[in-house]
């Protein structure tokens, strides 16, 4: 049985970089006393309730991690439990999953790298000004951080899923 308690003072909830606030968490759903999921009214007034799987979180605001990601963890804890065949082909699609997100990150740091050597050209042929470049730059490396954090969480994601199918692996050959 779950029990709901509002909170006295709801929580921002943001996507998962921190970047734009999604809405509030107001509801806390508690199942077996411990929280299990929170309602969370989006900024269009939609109420939708996010088990805390999904949520982290960091200084005092939840954050609103990706269905990828939530997946991945999930997986990866399952195989340390206990592998089977079918968290192996899982955690093999899951991979390639963050592979491809991994792919789609790179291709966006080689768009960021134009976007540079055509302000660099812009400015060094007089066609804007010194702060427009500065303001230009400042924002593009907000950008390039932020790319970078998912790029590594990713790896550290693939990363662990691949240590896990290993051990599996192992697993299978001394249990023959």
């Amino acid at each position: 049985m779950s029990e709901r308690r509002t909170l006295k003072k709801p929580l921002e909830v943001y996507d998962w970089e921190g970047r734009f606030l999604v809405g509030h968490a107001e509801v806390e759903v508690r199942k077996e006393g411990r929280v299990a999921a929170y309602e969370v009214r989006l900024r269009d007034g939609v109420v939708i309730e996010y088990p805390i799987e999904q949520l982290r979180e960091v200084k005092g605001r939840l954050m609103l991690m990706p269905t990828w990601y939530v997946v991945a963890e999930q997986l990866i804890s399952r195989l340390q439990r206990e592998p089977s065949k079918e968290a192996i082909n899982e955690a093999r699609r899951v991979a390639a999953v963050l592979n491809d997100i991994l792919t789609a990150l790179e291709g966006e740091r080689e768009r960021q790298r134009e976007l540079v050597l055509a302000k660099i050209a812009d400015y060094s042929l007089g066609d804007i000004s010194e702060d427009d470049y500065q303001s230009f730059v400042a924002r593009l490396q907000e950008e390039r951080r932020r790319v970078n954090e998912r790029m590594q969480i990713i790896r550290d994601l693939i990363d662990r899923l691949n240590m896990q199918l290993v051990a599996a692996k192992l697993g299978e050959k001394f249990e023959e």
